[in-house]
Order: structure tokens, then C-alpha cells, then sequence
């Protein structure tokens, strides 16, 4: 008799065009993970009825719902689709611009050409620039203003005079937080003992990430949905591997760290993140199923852990100075993520020795607003090798 092993648990998932809608052999993608505790959770009550044999009448099965955790280690290209759930939003029309008559000025930090050749980047997002002879005029930059001709692009980083001629590339895709309700069908399939339990309408509630010192990047997604239904047959019309990005860790991948668009000169030991959707099941009568899972406010918190070394950062928490906060992933193949909070507030935090042969910390908690520039209290920057 077979038992099913952890080991030979996937999951595969695929987005909903209706929330909550019963599949109809849906192209699935397997999705990467390292734990999960996705369930479909019954809710019941026990009937109050007095008797005189001390006895319960009935149980009635009041509700059902689905929900649970994803863990996952961070790996380029592997959860695009779920960032885009949790961020209700879409990622944006890529830039891919490739040309020989792109020019670079050093006394302005501005890349210019023809008449339109930038449209496709928007102000605020992080591009990839490669093919330049000079060296600094290639790698990543922020693009921090833009012609309105779309002749020329400023950026955030001290470029070299250079003439156009060269063959240069120009590709980044931004994601920034919005109002689109996203769900998703997940299956989890125990392919040991072949069967399956599928979760319609999952939203994605949070997701947490974790950044610390010689490990690997990881976190996990919350989800919040309709049901889950367990069947003896996939429910999939057809399945994708999953990616075979390598994870990254924060020794070896995470580069620039950056303070209000300057690398941070404070070493840092660890950063935590928090997302949170506040998701709510909108239950009704005449259904044991809610009616769909609403959203609340997009919340931005975490952590940053750094070592004690000047009042730089902590006079920003006393003075209830804002600031921006950027982190750069790049994976062994050169792909990069770019992760942007570009409002927040430190809310508290004190450097404390608390024992001996220790290092003097300094743990500040964050919470994010929305920047009105850009709209947004997050963006996620993806840029190919």
C-alpha cells in the first residue's frame, strides 16, 4: 500500500479570469516551494439543544473556506505571476530597446536619441544598459526624468561622455502596487498515491521576505480562497515545468543597497518584509461558500537589522524623516530584481547592549506610504541577462 510522501507533493497553479470559477482543464504552471500548509478549513457549530440524556442533537457544517502558506526560496522569474496578485497590478510593457545612435552625457547623466526612442520607459523604473565602450555607462540605473518628446532619459548614476554608434541595449519591466483583484486555482498533487486537491478564488493575502546574512533568500505567499475540492484526476488540460532559476542568497546576490537613491554606507545584517492585502471573506446567507475574498489596505512593514556604527539612520527615526529604501538581486545567469520602497518611516528602534561579545545593533521597524510621484509604496524591477 502506497503512502504519500512530502517529497512527491507539486503544485501547479494557473489565474482565474472569474474568481472562484469551476475549472475547465486549465493550462497550469508548476509553481516552486519549499513548504506549504494550503487547506481546506470547515467551519461547524453543535447544536444547543438541551436534553435530558445529557446528549448533543447535531453538528451542522456552518461554512468552508481554503487558505495557507506557500514557503519559497527567491529565484528570478519563478513568481512573477503571484507578485503581480499580491500587487494587484500588472507588470509593465517591457522595454527592450536596442540601437546604434544612443548617446551618453556625463555633465547631465542623460541618455539621448531619436524622437520617441524612449517612450517605453516610464520615469522612476530601474533599466538594464549593456553595449556602451564606455564602462560607466553600462549596468543598472534608475531613470529619474524623461523628455517629453521621449528624445533623452536622465538617470540616477554619473555616466561618461559618449558618442552614439555603439550597439546598445536597453531592457526593465517594473511592477507597482494597484486596485486589480487577481485570484488563482491552485493543485496540490500527491503523485505517489495519484490524487489531487485543487483551491479555487485563492488570493494572494501577504507575503513575507526574508534578506538575511550567508542565506539563502526566502519567504512565502498567504493565501485566501473559496474551497478546496479533492478529486481521484488532475484538473489541469496541460502542465509547464516550473523554472529552473537558481536561488539566490544574500551573501553572494544581493549588491547595491540604497538610501534615498545613494548606496547605504551602513552595513546592514538582515532586512524583513511584510505585504499585506488585510484580505476578508464576504460571507452571505444561502451560501456555505463567501461570496468572494475583498481587500483591504496595501500595507508595506519590516525590518532592517544594522550594525551600530554612526547616528545616521537613527536620527531618521527621531526625526520622523522619510526616506527610500533599494535592494538589488542578482542571480548567477545575471538576471536582476530590484526591490523599491520608495516612501517609508522608521516607527522604532534602539541600539542596545544587552550582553557582553555581542555587536551593538540597530533593529528599525518600518512601515511604508504611498509616494506620490510614482503612485505607488512598492515597485519590483525585473531586468534579463
Amino acid at each position: 500500500m502506497a503512502l504519500a510522501d512530502s517529497n512527491r507533493v507539486d503544485l501547479y497553479f494557473s489565474e482565474e479570469t472569474l474568481w472562484g470559477e469551476t475549472p475547465s482543464t486549465p493550462a497550469m504552471t508548476q509553481l516552486r516551494y519549499t513548504g506549504e500548509t494550503l487547506a481546506y478549513s470547515k467551519q461547524s457549530g453543535q447544536s444547543e439543544v438541551i436534553r435530558s440524556d445529557r446528549m448533543r442533537d447535531a453538528i451542522l457544517e456552518l461554512g468552508y473556506s481554503a487558505g495557507g502558506d506557500i514557503k519559497f526560496e527567491l529565484a528570478y522569474g519563478s513568481f512573477d505571476t503571484l507578485l503581480s496578485g499580491l500587487f494587484g497590478a500588472a507588470w509593465s510593457t517591457p522595454v527592450n530597446i536596442s540601437s546604434s545612435a544612443i548617446a551618453a552625457t556625463a555633465l547631465t547623466d542623460k541618455f539621448s536619441g531619436a524622437v520617441g526612442i524612449f517612450n517605453s520607459v516610464t520615469v522612476g523604473q530601474w533599466i538594464k544598459v549593456a553595449g556602451f565602450y564606455e564602462a560607466a555607462n553600462n549596468g543598472i540605473f534608475r531613470v529619474t526624468a524623461k523628455a517629453g518628446d521621449g528624445s533623452d532619459i536622465t538617470v540616477d548614476t554619473s555616466l561618461a561622455d559618449e558618442g552614439a554608434g555603439e550597439a546598445v541595449t536597453m531592457k526593465g519591466s517594473y511592477l507597482r502596487n494597484g486596485i486589480v483583484e487577481k485570484s488563482y486555482l491552485i493543485e496540490k498533487r500527491f503523485t505517489d498515491i495519484t490524487q489531487y486537491i485543487y483551491f479555487d478564488g485563492m488570493r494572494v493575502g501577504g507575503m513575507t521576505l526574508n534578506i538575511a546574512a550567508k542565506q539563502i533568500i526566502n519567504g512565502s505567499f498567504t493565501f485566501s480562497g473559496k474551497e478546496g475540492v479533492a478529486s481521484a484526476s488532475s484538473v489541469a488540460g496541460s502542465s509547464t515545468a516550473a523554472s529552473a532559476a537558481v536561488p539566490m542568497s544574500a551573501s553572494a546576490n544581493v549588491g547595491t543597497i540604497t538610501k534615498d537613491g545613494v548606496a547605504l554606507a551602513t552595513p546592514l545584517k538582515s532586512i524583513t518584509l511584510n505585504v499585506n492585502n488585510n484580505p476578508r471573506a464576504k460571507d452571505r446567507i444561502g451560501s456555505k461558500a463567501a461570496a468572494g475574498i475583498g481587500l483591504g489596505f496595501f500595507e508595506v512593514t519590516g525590518t532592517v537589522e544594522a550594525y551600530f556604527e554612526d547616528l545616521v539612520l537613527y536620527n531618521l527615526l527621531i526625526g520622523h524623516t522619510n526616506l527610500s529604501l533599494s535592494w538589488r538581486c542578482t542571480d548567477v545567469s545575471g538576471n536582476v530584481m530590484v526591490f523599491t520602497i520608495p516612501k517609508l518611516y522608521f516607527m522604532e528602534g534602539d541600539p542596545k547592549a544587552e550582553s557582553g561579545n555581542q555587536d551593538v545593533m540597530l533593529p528599525l521597524t518600518f512601515a511604508a506610504i504611498r509616494n506620490a510621484t510614482y503612485n505607488c509604496a512598492m515597485q519590483i524591477d525585473i531586468m534579463a541577462a
